[in-house]
C-alpha cells in the first residue's frame, strides 16, 4: 500500500491526480494524517515538493530520491515505482526530466542492466549514495573495485544532510563489509553510530 501524506491545501488536487487512474486509489491512501507507525510505503507532499520516505524494509532498490516538484505526471510515476510498476513509471515522465534519470537507473540495478557513463556521472552531481548503491550492487563498465565503493561509501556518509540518511548509508556500508567478510570493520563502523 502507498500512503501519501498531505496538506488540508493540496489534498483534493492529489487525490484527483490519484482517481484519474481507474482503480489506482484501491493501492493509494491519500492522508494529512502523518502515521506514527506504518509499514506503508510513503510519499509526502508539501509547499510544491514530493518526497519519498526512505524504504527500510528492502522492498525496492536502496535507493534514495531527491526532492521533487510535486506534478501529476512525477506523482504518477513514483507511485508506479513504488508499486514494483516500473514499465508504467517511466512512461509518465520524458527522458530528459530528473526523475526520469533516477527511475531508469532503478531500473538497470533491478535487472542487471549496465549502468552507463552518463548515469553515473549523474550520480556523482546528484546523490553519492546512490553513487556507492550502484557501484556495490550495479553492473558498471569497467567493473567497480571494492576500494572505489568503500571510497565511495565514506563520501555518502559524510556528506549525509539527516542522520537518517547516514544510518541507511551505514545500513548498505555495513552489509557491503559483510559480504566481502571485512568483519571487523563492519563492527568498527556500527560501533561508531551514536
Amino acid at each position: 500500500m502507498i500512503r501519501i501524506v498531505t496538506t488540508t491545501k493540496t489534498y483534493l488536487d492529489i487525490e484527483k491526480c490519484i482517481n484519474s487512474v481507474e482503480r489506482l486509489n484501491e493501492l493509494v491512501i491519500v492522508t494529512t494524517e502523518n502515521p506514527i507507525k506504518s509499514t506503508d510505503k510513503i510519499i509526502r507532499i508539501t509547499d510544491g515538493f514530493m518526497l519519498s520516505d526512505i524504504e527500510w524494509n528492502d522492498t525496492e532498490p536502496p535507493y534514495l530520491f531527491p526532492k521533487l516538484p510535486f506534478t501529476e505526471t512525477n506523482l504518477l510515476a513514483l507511485v508506479f515505482y513504488k508499486l514494483g510498476n516500473y514499465q508504467k513509471a517511466i512512461t509518465y515522465v520524458s527522458e530528459h526530466e530528473e526523475l526520469f534519470q533516477h527511475l531508469l537507473i532503478t531500473v538497470n540495478l533491478l535487472y542487471g542492466y549496465v549502468i552507463t557513463h552518463q548515469q553515473l556521472q549523474f550520480l556523482r552531481t546528484s546523490s553519492i549514495h546512490n553513487l556507492a548503491i550502484v557501484y556495490n550492487v550495479g553492473i558498471t563498465d569497467p567493473r567497480t573495485d571494492k576500494a572505489l565503493v568503500r571510497k565511495t561509501y565514506e563520501e555518502a556518509l559524510l556528506s549525509a544532510k539527516t542522520n537518517s540518511l547516514k544510518l541507511f548509508s551505514i545500513k548498505h556500508y555495513v552489509t557491503f563489509l559483510l559480504d566481502n567478510s571485512l568483519f571487523t570493520e563492519a563492527e568498527v563502523l556500527l560501533r561508531s553510530v551514536q
